[in-house]
């Protein structure tokens, strides 16, 4: 049986292009979709738990709550997300999908 020269690439250099290939491919379907990562994180993360308060969310992204707030103000202005008040406590905000929003998850 013949030999092949085979031209051994360094595990991690393979990881690393292939990383870097799959975060490329997520960038361009984010931006055909026009989210930016932290929306489409946060779109994800709804999907999956389902109704949570706007400081969950925060924590689940690990960013700050202004930062949050201006993410979530512009998920609702494009109809992906609906807020609501606690009815007991009116400081805290439930966040849910809206059907928009459960549309661009799952395509």
């Amino acid at each position: 049986m013949e030999e092949r020269s085979v031209r051994e690439i360094p595990v991690p250099l393979l990881l690393n292009q292939i990383l870097h290939a799959q975060t490329y491919r997520i960038m361009q379907c984010m931006k055909d979709v026009d989210l930016k990562p932290g929306q489409a994180g946060c779109l994800f993360i709804l999907s999956k738990e389902g109704k949570l308060p706007q400081k969950d969310i925060a924590k689940k992204l690990g960013v700050k709550p202004p930062s949050i707030t201006a993410l979530l103000k512009k998920l609702e202005a494009r109809g992906l997300i609906i807020r609501s008040q606690d009815d007991q406590d009116q400081r805290v905000s439930w966040i849910t999908l809206s059907e928009e929003g459960k549309h661009y998850i799952n395509n």
